[in-house]
């Protein structure tokens, strides 16, 4: 579960911080982001949150 917690946190981020990159017009549609040190961010909130962040979800659909 921690792999799959750190990919959707690296699109997570990317995602956040294209938007952020997009609105305030420092890239335009057509600027290539590096996903890269996304995933690795992803990766690095998964290992240090990711069980409450597993364990939480859980919770909130009565699984455990």
């Amino acid at each position: 579960w921690h792999v799959l917690l750190g990919i959707f946190g690296g699109f997570f981020i990317g995602g956040v911080v294209a938007l952020v990159l997009l609105f305030t017009r420092l890239r335009d549609r057509k600027a290539r982001i590096p996903f890269g040190p996304y995933l690795a961010a992803g990766a690095l909130a998964a290992l240090f949150v990711g069980q409450p962040l597993i364990d939480a979800y859980a919770r909130s659909l009565g699984v455990a």
